[in-house]
């Protein structure tokens, strides 16, 4: 069990590695996409190193901690899942434009 933990929290970073960069002018996470900084508006080369990332998050979790929280999402039911699909084959998408 906690190789498997080890191993979820290893993948976790190297995911979080992977898709976020961090700028070094204000040291804000952005992802890895952004063209510039979504906060100072930096456009150079941005820090993309494991251990960079981390500290980045480190910093973000210890000024928001509210982001640990894990949002607990119920399994739906294969039932529940096929009603689901079934409305939206019958009935469509909904066009609320006036």
């Amino acid at each position: 069990m906690h190789s498997t933990n080890a191993a979820y929290i290893e993948a976790r970073q190297r995911l979080a590695a992977t898709n976020l960069k961090r700028c070094p002018l204000c040291d804000s996470l952005n992802a890895a996409a952004n063209s510039e900084c979504f906060v100072c508006r930096w456009h150079g080369q941005f820090l993309q190193d494991q251990k960079s990332i981390e500290e980045g998050l480190a910093d973000l979790l210890n000024k928001c901690p509210e982001y640990q929280e894990k949002p607990v999402r119920k399994p739906r039911s294969k039932v529940s899942r096929l009603s689901n699909l079934m409305r939206r084959m019958l009935y469509g998408p909904v066009d609320f434009r006036v």
